[in-house]
């Protein structure tokens, strides 16, 4: 039982670094999105001032 308990725990700390390692990706490729559009907006406002 020992051994199995040992083993269901790695297993346990082996999904919760998955879902933290996934998480962060997540957040990760959500920040560069949003900063990707927010500098495209920027560049399409700087564009707009150039053309008056």
């Amino acid at each position: 039982m020992k051994g199995f308990d040992i083993m269901s725990l790695k297993t346990f700390i082996g999904l919760v670094i998955m879902m933290v390692v996934v998480f962060i990706l997540v957040t990760i490729i959500t920040v560069m999105i949003s900063l990707h559009q927010a500098k495209k907006r920027q560049e399409k406002e700087n564009h707009h001032q150039n053309v008056k």
